[in-house]
């Protein structure tokens, strides 16, 4: 074999899963699913690392067929069983309580040992033997992970009569409530996972989610987690790591006018946003709705990161104002976002948006006035989705290649 450098690296990747369903019903129904999963990796290439004259550990390129082979089993299964609390408060007809827990279970070997082999070793100035993967992302033990999890969901009966005295009944999703973690087997020092618990909930135009993580393991005076379980520690069962709220409401006028209403499912300013994407205040989806007169969406998210060991702990309060639209006339509409930063103390990322309708083409101008991503866009389009990213014309010019070079 040779030393090489070079700048591509070939690959090619074989996967064989399989997996099965089954479902037992004594006394409960029980669903479990076992997998195997073969994946071998061919390389052209491996790592090799030596001393050089320095006696710094250097990794270089050997030339050569490499195949990685690996191996995953496992095995999960799931329930489900639900609880009735009947009683009667005016339209609220009792509550349903759905617990589902599911446990699984996977093993995948140790690839530093026969029959792999997949690890090398270099022996340092000092004498110690530094052990390194012959490609990089190669696992050096052995993995037993147990993963268990648990979800309620509760939910209730709105009961309405109608003008013939007919019951109307509407089945609405209160909220769920989860948890989950894991233990690993195989795991020398802190084999038990972080436990996160997540609660959501969305009643018509109005949303809520927060999740909270914790870890069982205690920390040292630097901020670093000890192999102590916090309970010993601290006589308290978990330790808070990071918590995350986040609410909003979505509100649109009718297409006839009218009264506000809830905006339809799937239409919904995601809390995440990436406000380099030229018109993406605009909808989620990008389409612009010239038969909504206006819509607004709010969020506000909150998280806290405690302190640990020296470092200070971390807040984050953002209202926003996820994304707003109004008609000047039915063919021009402006949009955009906006929010504020409370522990800043300043405004977030602000985009605006006019978008005109012309009939077949549509023509769309952004601008971010302030703030690290500040810029404006031009684009006007075929309205089309096979021939928007063909039929276009964007100043400055955007990732997205026009297909006729310098044409337009």
């Amino acid at each position: 074999t040779g030393r090489t450098t070079g700048r591509f690296t070939p690959q090619a990747t074989h996967t064989i899963p399989v997996s099965a369903s089954f479902s037992l019903q004594a006394p409960f129904r029980l669903n479990w699913s076992p997998s195997i999963r073969y994946t071998e990796n061919w390389h052209a290439r491996s790592n090799f690392r030596s001393l050089d004259s320095t006696g710094t550990v250097i990794t270089t390129q050997e030339s050569g067929f490499t195949a990685i082979r690996r191996v995953n089993l496992g095995i999960s299964a799931n329930t489900e069983f639900y609880g009735l609390f009947p009683f009667r408060l005016g339209p609220v007809d009792g509550i349903r309580h759905t617990v589902q827990p599911q446990i699984s279970f996977s093993y995948e070997p140790d690839y530093s040992a026969s029959p792999f082999n997949y690890f090398r070793t270099v022996t340092d100035t000092l004498g110690q033997n530094i052990e390194y993967p012959i490609i990089g992302g190669i696992p050096n033990r052995r993995t037993q992970r147990l993963g268990f999890s648990l979800r309620n969901v509760f939910q209730t009966r709105i009961v309405r009569t109608d003008s013939t005295g007919e019951e109307l009944r509407n089945t609405i999703q209160l909220f769920t409530l989860g948890a989950r973690s894991a233990y690993d087997f195989a795991a020398e020092q802190r084999p038990f996972a972080n436990v996160v618990f997540d609660l959501t909930s969305q009643l018509d135009r109005y949303r809520m989610r927060a999740d909270a993580t914790f870890s069982p393991y205690a920390v040292d005076s630097l901020g670093l987690i000890s192999n102590n379980t916090y309970l010993t520690e601290a006589g308290r069962l978990l330790r808070l790591t990071r918590f995350n709220l986040s609410a909003g409401a979505s509100f649109r006028s009718s297409s006839m006018g009218g009264r506000p209403s809830a905006l339809p499912p799937g239409y919904e300013a995601p809390f995440e946003y990436d406000p380099s994407l030229p018109g993406a205040a605009i909808t989620q989806n990008g389409v612009v709705d010239f038969a909504i007169p206006w819509s607004l969406s709010l969020d506000f998210t909150y998280g806290i990161t405690p302190s640990v060991g020296t470092s200070e702990s971390q807040r984050s309060a953002i209202l926003s104002v996820s994304s707003f639209d109004f008609s000047l006339t039915p063919r021009w509409k402006i949009a955009g976002r906006t929010g504020y930063d409370f522990e800043r103390e300043e405004l977030s990322t602000t985009s605006l948006s006019v978008v005109r309708d012309l009939h077949c083409w549509e023509m769309r101008f952004n601008w971010i006035p302030f703030g690290a991503f500040s810029s404006f866009n031009f684009s006007i389009y075929v309205k089309s989705g096979h021939l928007r990213d063909i039929l276009r014309l964007d100043v400055p010019q955007s990732d997205v290649q026009n297909r006729f070079g310098t044409l337009f």
